[in-house]
């Protein structure tokens, strides 16, 4: 019986398995991404028990994720809302629960080049549940809101600017393997799922989600313009022209005329919050206390609207800033600074890409605060920050 279950949490299939499940059900709803994480976590304890003389951990690359939440957790002795920081401690508990999997259970090169596969082949199923549901229920109500942002994401429950982080993502991983690729067919395939996530990037209309892949796109080219050969600037070239031709009959380009009012909105936000962050500059308001004292900040402005609607700070770095002061915010930046430096030193363009994107999306949307935006970043920052992860 003992060999037998040693057996089981020994089995590469297994655990390669769990890892997949994590990231397929990152664009589903909720509760099915939490029940894989909780499997992986179960197995990857397993996994050390029964070989616990043999597992030796390593918290290389985990340690900065642990030492972020430790952050979140040491701010809890001042918040006066233990309640709501209880709950965001549960929320960003992705960030130690991953790295505990990741120094316990390995994988060679090729399994997480099939984890990031497996994510891309999720993302596009659920490109095709919402394309096809969205036109179903167009072509029953043809006023309906379905070809416009959150109206868009609406049958999968998640907010579009994660959304197109994630497609956005993988369409910089299709075109790493689109580099790599001798097989005619999988070009081909790869071609065309690029295809679709680009049409689904351009129905969402996502402003800071257009600009993020703009920007990314002119460093990623700029940089790898060496490797890129001429079969390739054809794909190229047509992928950017059935785009621009979609978004000229969606004339997504009206988002960006009501630009310098969201600016203003977040201005505004970011007026309140400077209010009263410069009360607590060092420590912040703890865990718990972000959206009060941001309230308190927008009620000194008479910013009634904000404060009803219980917007957040809009920027994921000033609400860092807000909770845990600049003691708490300086891990963050360190956390960031590591990663960089590990994708300069290894040449890892994929890491780099990611941390590119979630640096642009963190000046608008606080990720951190969904579950769809902390499994993302805790889950990928480990996997391709592993050292080992271009070698051969």
């Amino acid at each position: 019986m003992i060999k037998g279950v040693e057996s089981f949490f020994s089995t590469v299939k297994v655990q390669i398995f769990l890892f997949c499940l994590v990231v397929f059900t990152l664009p589903l709803k909720h509760n099915f991404n939490s029940i894989s994480i909780i499997l992986l976590l179960i197995f990857s304890l397993g996994n050390f028990y029964v070989k616990r003389d043999k597992i030796k951990l390593d918290f290389k690359n985990g340690k900065w994720l642990i030492l972020f939440f430790s952050v979140g957790l040491l701010a809890m002795i001042y918040t006066e809302n233990n309640k709501i920081g209880f709950q965001h401690l549960t929320k960003i508990l992705p960030l130690l629960v991953f790295p505990i999997a990741f120094s316990i259970v390995k994988f060679q090169e090729k399994q997480k080049n099939k984890i990031l596969w497996v994510f891309c082949i999720s993302c596009l199923i659920a490109s095709i549940f919402l394309f096809i549901i969205n036109l179903y229920t167009y072509s029953n109500n043809p006023i309906s809101n379905v070809w416009y942002y959150s109206g868009y994401t609406e049958n999968l429950d998640i907010h579009p600017a994660y959304y197109i982080l994630f497609l956005i993502f993988n369409v910089f991983f299709l075109f790493e393997e689109l580099l790599k690729s001798t097989s005619q067919k999988k070009t081909i395939m790869i071609s065309i799922f690029g295809l679709v996530f680009l049409i689904q990037i351009l129905f969402l209309q996502s402003r800071i989600g257009l600009i993020s892949f703009f920007i990314t796109s002119l460093i990623y080219f700029s940089t790898t313009i060496r490797k890129i050969r001429k079969k390739y600037i054809l794909v190229i070239f047509l992928l950017v022209s059935i785009s621009l031709l979609i978004a000229y009959y969606f004339n997504f380009l009206n988002r960006f005329v009501a630009i310098p009012d969201s600016i203003n909105e977040r201005v505004t936000i970011w007026q309140g919050w400077w209010n009263v962050f410069r009360e607590s500059p060092f420590f912040g308001y703890g865990t718990g206390d972000a959206q009060q004292a941001l309230d308190q900040g927008n009620y000194l402005l008479g910013n009634d609207f904000f404060i009803f609607y219980k917007y957040n700070t809009h920027n994921q770095y000033l609400d860092i800033l807000l909770r845990y002061g600049i003691a708490g915010f300086s891990v963050f930046l360190l956390m960031l600074f590591q990663s960089y430096k590990i994708a300069y030193q290894n040449r890892n363009a994929l890491l780099l890409i990611f941390l590119i994107l979630i640096c642009i999306f963190f000046l608008t949307e606080n990720i951190l605060q969904r579950q769809h935006g902390i499994v993302f970043f805790s889950f990928f920052y480990l996997l391709l920050s592993d050292q080992n992860f271009n070698e051969k």
